[in-house]
């Protein structure tokens, strides 16, 4: 049977599906550090007092395109994989943008399921 329709892991597979989750919750938990595996950020720091990964900590990235985006970290959930954050500013024409990221080890692998909102932003 193939893997995509077994219902039970070999015990490799669950070893490479707790590897891939580990490393790449490590990689969310880290909300700062967005620029080290985002090809479209040139540099990401946390701004503040609010320490990295602690809701309300703001991250302040420049775009490869010379952009500025500051992201406020709303909730995190080490339990549960998951985190949610929104736009305190962007050059995007949407208000109230959300964005949770929840990780989730299917089959041995990793999916990075998003679930994002907004409002288009008033015009004059």
């Amino acid at each position: 049977m193939s893997p995509r329709g077994s219902t039970s892991l070999s015990p490799k597979q669950k070893r490479r599906g707790r590897v891939i989750t580990h490393a790449t919750r490590n990689i969310v938990k880290r909300f700062g550090a967005i620029a080290d595996w985002h090809s479209a950020i040139a540099e990401s720091r946390i701004d503040g007092d609010v320490p990295d990964g602690t809701p309300g900590c703001v991250r302040v990235l420049r775009l490869a395109d010379g952009g500025t985006l500051r992201e406020r970290l709303l909730a995190f959930d080490d339990a549960n994989r998951s985190l949610t954050y929104r736009f305190d500013a962007a050059q995007l024409p949407v208000d109230d943008y959300h964005l949770t990221v929840a990780l989730a080890p299917i089959t041995g692998e990793t999916r990075l399921p998003r679930h994002e909102g907004a409002r288009a932003a008033a015009t004059a």
